[in-house]
């Protein structure tokens, strides 16, 4: 049955693909693969309702790939994010929507966990751009913010040079420009990327006291959302990719995908990633 179906793929006869996924889904209702590749269909047409409803109480919770998709075309199809973010924490998209949703109710200490549990895995400043801007009243709130992002941040990870990034920014829509510098300061020079420059620019327009470090290293591009079937780059998050019209294909570069192994070894050894100190005799 799944080799009738792969050779129309092949032929991109999608509608005998369609018909034969309809049937075999209703056949075989136990085997996620006609779902799944049913609603890759009707999501590459963009009638992601119709996608939604292939997969719904159709398909195992244990696949975490559909469990994914599942979670983005129901925030698609206008679902509420937070709810959805609790059947499926897998997705950066459904994740920024969350945050957005707590913050037009002004939960923003609940946004603010949600960045702390999923840091680690997503690391995006995309994230941290979004709570400190979107529904900002007041440089008041914008402090606010910046506080619970360094508690967010700060406390549960190795400082890598996307959190360093990202404290930087929430810190200077706080106004707290030096602040911002001592973030940027330690990115290594070598490991400048375009947003890491434009924002010690904006900083140093901000404050006399504070300039932007002569730096001989090339300044590396800013990363971009990849589709991990073609390799086409984006600026922003897309369910369906413009290039190859793959599904739910399109990452962030530094997602980290944290087996239960990798879980258990962090919660057995939390301070692994830091340097080892030398002791002295």
């Amino acid at each position: 049955k799944r080799s009738k179906v792969l050779l129309a793929l092949k032929q991109r006869d999608k509608v005998n693909a369609l018909k034969y996924l309809k049937d075999f889904s209703e056949e075989y209702k136990n085997d996620d693969w006609f779902s799944g590749e049913l609603a890759i269909i009707y999501a590459s047409r963009g009638e992601f309702k119709s996608a939604l409803d292939s997969l719904d109480n159709k398909v195992s919770r244990k696949n975490p790939e559909l469990l994914k998709m599942i979670a983005n075309l129901k925030v698609l199809n206008g679902e509420n994010a937070i709810v959805v973010q609790k059947l499926c924490s897998d997705s950066i998209f459904v994740l920024m929507e969350s945050i957005k949703k707590y913050l037009e109710i002004n939960e923003t200490k609940k946004a603010s966990v949600l960045i702390q549990k999923n840091w680690i895995k997503f690391q995006c400043l995309e994230i941290v751009e979004i709570f400190m801007k979107f529904k900002v009243k007041n440089l008041s709130d914008s402090l606010r913010r910046y506080k619970f992002i360094i508690k967010s941040i700060k406390k549960i990870t190795p400082i890598s040079d996307e959190s360093k990034l990202s404290l930087a920014y929430s810190a200077y829509c706080a106004e707290v420009w030096g602040e911002s510098q001592k973030y940027l300061d330690l990115i290594n020079l070598e490991k400048w990327d375009l947003r890491v420059f434009d924002l010690y620019k904006l900083i140093a327009e901000k404050s006399s006291k504070i300039s932007v470090p002569i730096n001989e290293n090339k300044i590396l591009s800013k990363p971009r959302w990849f589709c991990e079937n073609c390799n086409y780059r984006y600026d922003k998050w897309k369910f369906v990719c413009e290039e190859c019209n793959s599904v739910n294909k399109i990452n962030w570069p530094k997602v980290i995908i944290q087996t239960k192994a990798s879980q258990q070894k962090l919660l057995q050894n939390p301070f692994r990633h830091f340097p080892q100190m030398e002791r002295k005799n």
